[in-house]
């Protein structure tokens, strides 16, 4: 209670602080001019605070039911939002205000452009101070930083009196400005993004810096072109600068938040982007017609097949895959209305391809799904098990016959279904695996607790040709990207469908990972050392990885842990250091994990704790 008192105070301080100093220093027919500007940009920052500030009560749900990468994922999507509003609302007043000025009482009741750009940049870090607030807020974080609102108030006065005299008018609302880094600079970094999320300064800096510098080219921009011709009219002027207010920042900030350059820039100089041999290969060494481009009207135009391979994350709370990029392509394609066909190759639920014909009216689209590894995306393409085309007609016919001409294997086995058949496919294929996965690791967590050689029993079991010789190297858990959604997706379509061995592929990978835990606890480590992040041998994919869950276990055991992974640029890894030197990593390390075993971890045999047997997948 004393610590929201505090913020109360210091809140309203800094609030009135300005109108004091304005009338001290520079008299009451300032004030007056002033008064005009802060009633229209404080109705509307008290509107737009509502917007962000009313999520509140969800958010402490959110914090208290959700693991932190989920609640980090929202409170990203949320502050782009946040940023959307604040950027909109404080360039709208910086474009609008003067011509409205001029309108309503005169042009001599106009305060100088520079003090307009200054009241119209605090605007902007007074509406993105929002989701940082609601945060804290929601997590009940008012004591820690208690006297960073009086601090901040002190700081505004002292800054306005001495910028006041250097600058006048403007000088006074700089100081407001620079006063509010007591909260940027130290508040918001260690009490949201390093206590509720683990995140490290660096990330914060970068990506608040990011955001200001957008805001700023958005302003810079839009005050450019309000000024490049003025009209006469003062009704014609007020009237074009409402239309640049309103299109030209959310023009620019569309573009941006769907241009992702790196990529693409990377392919169209022949460097892979991820971690796969035979795609480094050819795109240095190989003679490609290939060509990399942000423009999708550009890839689409004159293109007999569209494939469409964007990532659909599955959602705990609707029990589905988040397919919103996949329909994003579509509507696109559909809107320009070409001559084409669609080929989804994203593992998506049974029935979507049915459902979004209907939805968009089209029939121009089909199923394909992809069996492919990481780190061998392309080997798998070259020498694919099967072609799995969810159509029978001369279209699919013509597609198939495109993969099967681009593989350099010979014999491949084609098979066309329905689509939805071939939905199911997808699914079960990867429901299959990871019920493999599950079946050899329970044999091997059944051989350890009873001080068996789980070697011998799996190569014993295996010598029987209808079981073979292969994926059945235990490992602490499935993960990745495809197993753990696709099992989870499968077990959600059987709703209202009798079922119990589904249900236990998805439980048992939990059910591992408890085990693998325990057993190092029950060892006593104050350090344990996290040998890649990694699941698959010569990958740079972590996404899901079991390990992670396996970290977190340990976490919660107040274990410290920290991390080996030579991809990582970083020193941290969600709030977990990352050493990158072997040796220094190895030293401090009580224990070193190891899924999967290498040349280097030779060398720390009496450290290591692994399941690995064969040190492959």
């Amino acid at each position: 209670v004393k610590g929201l008192f505090f913020h109360k105070i210091g809140s309203f301080l800094v609030s009135s602080s300005d109108n004091l100093v304005i009338s001290k220093m520079l008299g009451i027919i300032t004030v007056g001019l002033y008064s005009n500007y802060y009633m229209i940009i404080n109705s509307v920052q008290t509107i737009f605070n509502q917007l962000i500030q009313s999520m509140t009560a969800s958010i402490g749900n959110l914090l208290v039911t959700e693991k932190k990468e989920k609640v980090f994922d929202v409170f990203l999507k949320i502050r782009f939002i946040n940023f959307w509003i604040a950027s909109f609302s404080a360039i709208s007043v910086l474009i609008i205000m003067e011509s409205f000025i001029n309108i309503w009482i005169g042009s001599k009741y106009l305060l100088p452009t520079g003090v307009l750009i200054v009241l119209c940049f605090n605007l902007y870090q007074k509406l993105m101070r929002n989701t940082y607030l609601s945060f804290k807020e929601a997590s009940g974080t008012f004591h820690e930083d208690r006297f960073v609102p009086l601090i901040e108030s002190f700081l505004n006065i002292f800054f306005s009196i001495i910028l006041c005299l250097k600058f006048g008018l403007m000088g006074i609302f700089l100081g407001t400005v620079v006063s509010g880094l007591a909260l940027w600079c130290y508040s918001y970094p260690k009490y949201v993004y390093k206590k509720l999320f683990d995140r490290s300064y660096k990330e914060y800096a970068l990506s608040t810096l990011g955001y200001i510098m957008c805001f700023i080219a958005l302003a810079s921009i839009s005050l450019f072109l309000s000024k490049i011709y003025m009209l006469n009219n003062p009704f014609l002027e007020f009237a074009k600068n409402v239309g640049i207010a309103v299109l030209i920042p959310n023009i620019l900030i569309i573009v941006a938040l769907d241009v992702i350059s790196e990529k693409v820039d990377m392919i169209n100089q022949g460097i892979s982007p991820i971690k796969d041999n035979y795609i480094e290969d050819y795109l240095k060494n190989k003679n490609l017609n290939l060509k990399a481009t942000l423009d999708y009207k550009e890839a689409f135009e004159g293109a007999k097949f569209v494939i469409i391979s964007t990532p659909t994350n599955y959602d705990e709370e609707t029990g589905y895959f988040d397919t919103s990029s996949v329909e994003d392509v579509i509507k696109k394609v559909v809107d320009m209305k070409l001559n084409t066909t669609m080929v989804v190759k994203s593992t998506i639920p049974v029935g979507f391809i049915e459902n979004v014909k209907r939805k968009y009216k089209c029939d121009n689209i089909m199923f394909s799904p992809e069996f492919l590894r990481a780190g061998n995306a392309l080997y798998d393409n070259l020498y694919p098990s099967r072609i799995i085309i969810g159509e029978k007609s001369e279209r699919a016919k013509e597609f198939a016959n495109l993969l099967k001409e681009a593989a350099l294997k010979e014999d491949i086995t084609i098979k066309f279904m329905d689509s939805t058949e071939a939905e199911a496919v997808k699914l079960f294929a990867n429901t299959y695996l990871a019920l493999r996965v599950s079946f050899f690791n329970e044999l091997d967590t059944y051989a350890e607790l009873n001080n068996l050689n789980t070697q011998d029993i799996i190569e014993g079991v295996c010598l029987d040709p209808r079981i073979g010789n292969h994926y059945n190297n235990p490992s602490f858990g499935y993960g990745g990207y495809c197993l753990p959604k696709d099992t989870k997706q499968l077990l959600a379509n059987y709703k209202d469908v009798p079922q119990n061995l589904i249900e236990a592929i998805v439980k048992s990978n939990n059910t591992r990972k408890d085990h693998i835990s325990k057993m190092i606890i029950d060892h006593h480590p104050k350090v344990v050392g996290i040998y890649r992040l990694t699941m698959k041998t010569n990958s740079d994919n972590f996404r899901a990885s079991a390990i992670q869950g396996i970290i977190e276990r340990l976490v919660k055991n107040n274990i410290t842990v920290i991390i080996y992974e030579p991809t990582l640029k970083t020193k941290e890894f969600n709030g977990y250091k990352v050493i990158n030197d072997f040796e220094e990593f190895a030293s401090v390390s009580d224990i070193v994990i190891a899924n999967r075993l290498d040349e280097l971890t030779e060398s720390i045999q009496d450290k290591i704790y692994t399941r690995d047997i064969y040190t492959r997948d």
